[in-house]
Order: C-alpha cells, then structure tokens, then sequence
C-alpha cells in the first residue's frame, strides 16, 4: 500500500529538534535499514548554488511497530517485517524516474518517504522512517551536504536537520601564543537543527559560506 505524499500525517508542530526527538519517540521495537543507495538525479543544488544533476546517496530506516519475531522463527519474509530488497529497488526505480526533474530537496524527501511507504504490508506496521539524503557535490570545501529528516507516524512528530560534512578551513585556533601565530587546518562539521522553513533545506550553500566567512573573521 502506498502512502502518498499528500495524505502523509501533517506535523502536529513545527519540526523539533533532534535532541527532543530523541526524548520523545521511544526506542523502537526492531528497525529495517538500508545505508548510502548511490543514484543521480537533479535533486537541489550543487555546491555553487547551481541546479544540478548529481550523485545522490540516500539511506533509510523503519522503526517498526511490531516485533519481527514470526518472520525471523519461519525464516521467511511475512507481514511483520519489510523485505530490505523491496526497499532498495522501489526506492532506486521511484527516484530514477524523475531523476532529469529538477527537485528541491522537500519534494525528493517525500518522493523517497512515499517509496518506502510503498514497500510496507500495511500502514501501521510502521512508526517512524528516517531518510537521510548526502550530495557529495553539495560543497565545495568539504567531503558533502545533506539533510536528516525523520516523521513519527503515530504523534505526526517531524526532525529536519540541514548538514554539512568535513568541511576543511584555515583559522586561528588554540590558546598558547605559538597557536595563535599562524593558520591551522580545522575540519568542521555543521548541522543546523532543527530546520523550520522547507526553503531553508537547500540552503547548505549559504551556511559553508558563513562558515568560512566566520573562520576567516576569527583569525
């Protein structure tokens, strides 16, 4: 059964931090995961801020609402679990059809969410999906971008986290004297949490910006 974006659960607020998605949703039962499926498509920008098709690497996990004991005794792929094949593929397939479609990054999440949904033997098996999208081309001084998002189907609870991995800069830093006579290489990894406004999920641009800019002040 497939989920449609537009029938997805609306957030009961404004997305919250992951720190109190942590606290509220509790630790789940058992989870299906798959990790960094690599695909292109034209989803959000590049590092330039230009609309670009690029490598995208897209992984997702299912907290399930129910134990996947009767699958793992039968050693069978029943109605309590879901097939992580399945997953993989109806994700790929959905994601290259619009692959040449440009995207914002909103848009691409809830065409991922509605795959996965799509995969499950029925809606309530599931409790929360997470989907994290990275765009290795998504900086231009840092190993990549990306963007955490989590829903929790029962309380309509949504986390937005806007990243950016590995960036390297050069700055001042440390607090003996011969520390601070000269640039030191620093990698910094940023996250922005929670994100509020869906535009701002494509912003990672602007924040590799500020970074420099605030390392270059510093120093």
């Amino acid at each position: 059964m497939s989920i449609l974006p537009h029938t997805l659960p609306a957030p009961s607020s404004y997305p919250i931090s992951r720190r109190e998605w942590d606290r509220r949703i509790p630790s789940p039962t058992d989870i299906i995961s798959v990790r960094n499926l690599s695909i292109s498509a034209t989803v959000s920008v590049d590092g330039w801020g230009r609309w670009k098709y690029q490598p995208v690497l897209i992984s997702i996990t299912l907290s399930l609402a129910q134990s996947v004991a009767s699958a793992a005794a039968s050693d069978e792929v029943d109605q309590s679990t879901v097939h992580y094949g399945n997953l993989s593929k109806n994700v790929m397939q959905a994601v290259g059809k619009k692959a040449k479609e440009e995207m914002v990054m909103e848009d691409f999440i809830h065409l991922v969410e509605d795959a996965a949904c799509g995969t499950v033997p029925f809606p309530a098996l599931i409790e929360t999906l997470e989907v994290e999208v990275f765009l290795s081309k998504g900086s231009l001084a840092g190993k990549g971008a990306g963007l955490q998002w989590a829903r929790a189907f029962g309380i309509g609870e949504v986390s937005r986290v806007l990243f950016l991995r590995d960036v390297g800069v050069r700055t001042v830093i440390g607090v003996n004297q011969n520390e601070r006579e000269m640039k030191q290489q620093v990698v910094a990894n940023l996250w922005v949490d929670p994100i509020t406004k869906s535009v701002a999920m494509d912003m990672y641009p602007l924040m590799e910006k500020l970074l420099v800019k605030a390392s270059n002040d510093f120093s």
